[in-house]
């Protein structure tokens, strides 16, 4: 549906490409714009051409950057099919720049507003240094993964910006449904912000619920911790802490070893801690606001073993087992 016909759902971005850099730790994967709908759970990395903004550098668009964003979502104009493409066009370089990690040119296509808030720095020699030591630590520019793009959504605002909606995958498997918006800067329009709007994938979906404590910030999951595959996999999770923002890793890890010894009367299996758990595959991240609630969704995620750990709190781990439906 159209973003010009429909009201959006506005919140703190849990996740999302403006916290890549911040976070130093999120992967994402790869594919091109074009398609209206999810077709395939994990998409193919794109490769395209990836090339630099030919009109005004980032810091002379800077007035039309630093336009406030309403609260409440902006009312746009439906554009003409020229201005759509053109939209589309800089998505998809913006997508293939990333995608090839190419820092240079990187810079060259995003506002000093997007650059400040993904780097720290607006200036484009200073943020481009670094994202390139972030990409060197293997931390960063890692490719995108766009499910879905909408041409019909692409809008333009009475502050000069455009904007398209599109969704996603960071990861292999984790899901964001974003809104981009654009300025103009000469003869190219820059990114000049995401939001986050949270909607959900299309698809079969299980949720599974997971609530943090409010005294240790430890998590478990409702119901035990295991589900069966599907398209969609939703982790609900509920942060009862009233005053502590809790941000959430969702690791792959080898199955348990079935020694073929019984448990002892009273005794559970042994949970793995923040430090084994990390040692897994990084599938996910969220970030969940103090007394807060928000949903981390996974597109196919394989039959397997996780863990959902947060860092910052030593045994905050909570294990997951997904199982296969032929079972």
């Amino acid at each position: 549906m159209s973003k010009v016909m429909r009201e959006r759902r506005i919140m703190a971005p849990p996740v999302g490409i403006l916290t890549i850099a911040l976070l130093l730790v999120v992967a994402l994967a790869g594919s091109r714009f074009g398609q209206t709908q999810a077709q395939d759970a994990t998409p193919a990395a794109g490769s395209g051409e990836c090339v630099a903004a030919t009109g005004a550098a980032p810091a002379e668009a800077a007035d039309a950057a630093d336009a406030a964003t309403p609260a409440a979502a902006p009312v746009g104009t439906p554009v003409d099919a020229a201005t759509s493409d053109a939209a589309i066009a800089a998505a998809t370089n913006f997508v293939n720049c990333y995608n090839a990690g190419d820092v240079e040119s990187l810079v060259t296509l995003v506002t000093p507003k997007f650059l400040e808030v993904l780097t720290g720095e607006s200036d484009a020699a200073a943020a481009a240094a670094v994202l390139g030591e972030a990409a060197a630590a293997g931390l960063l520019l890692s490719p995108i993964a766009v499910v879905s793009a909408d041409a019909e959504s692409v809008a333009t605002y009475d502050d000069g910006r455009a904007s398209i909606d599109l969704g996603y995958t960071q990861g292999p498997y984790q899901y964001v449904a974003a809104t981009w918006y654009m300025v103009m800067a000469g003869s190219d329009l820059l990114i000049d912000e995401e939001v986050l709007d949270g909607l959900a994938p299309e698809g079969d979906t299980i949720i599974k619920s997971a609530s943090v404590a409010d005294d240790v910030s430890s998590v478990v999951f409702g119901q035990g911790g295991a589900v069966t595959e599907s398209e969609v996999l939703t982790i609900h999770i509920i942060n009862l802490a009233a005053t502590v923002d809790n941000t959430y890793h969702l690791y792959a890890v080898p199955a348990p070893v079935d020694t073929g010894t019984p448990l002892a009367e009273g005794e559970v299996a042994a949970t793995p801690t923040g430090a084994e758990a990390m040692a897994g595959e990084l599938v996910a991240t969220l970030t969940v606001p103090a007394g807060g609630e928000d949903d981390m969704y996974l597109l196919g995620l394989p039959v397997g073993s996780y863990v959902l750990v947060n860092p910052a709190v030593e045994g905050s781990v909570a294990t997951l087992t997904v199982a296969s439906l032929d079972i």
